[in-house]
């Protein structure tokens, strides 16, 4: 059981230093975050209509019949779309941020690490 705990917390080290990596040293995920020069007018547009939430936009009404959901469907096909991400109030917490990253971190690992130990054949 020790040595499995110590097998779990080097991986988690290892995946949150490789995340690290990954978003802030390489910027390989540069190209998620894209920049809109005119961000200050989208930003206006959402907090005067949504709520803090994520959304999928175009989408049918809640409650649309089957009928409308394809009609919608046809309609929307071809046109611009997107997922919308929005929060009223800016929190930058990074401590908390990566904490909490490292806690998922570790219980995937712990997860990996029993489910190698319930296949034939290892000696975990």
């Amino acid at each position: 059981m020790k040595n499995r705990l110590i097998a779990a917390l080097v991986a988690a080290v290892i995946l949150f230093i490789w995340q690290f990596l990954s978003w802030a040293a390489l910027g390989l995920h540069q190209a998620e975050m894209q920049y809109a020069p005119n961000q200050d007018a989208v930003m206006q547009v959402l907090s005067e209509n949504l709520e803090p939430g994520h959304y999928f936009m175009p989408q049918p009404a809640p409650g649309a019949s089957n009928d409308e959901m394809q009609a919608y469907q046809s309609e929307a096909a071809g046109k611009p779309w997107a997922r919308v991400s929005y929060y009223s109030s800016m929190n930058v917490n990074m401590g908390m941020s990566m904490i909490r990253g490292f806690v998922v971190d570790l219980l995937s690992a712990i997860l990996l690490i029993w489910i190698l130990g319930k296949m034939q054949g290892l000696n975990l």
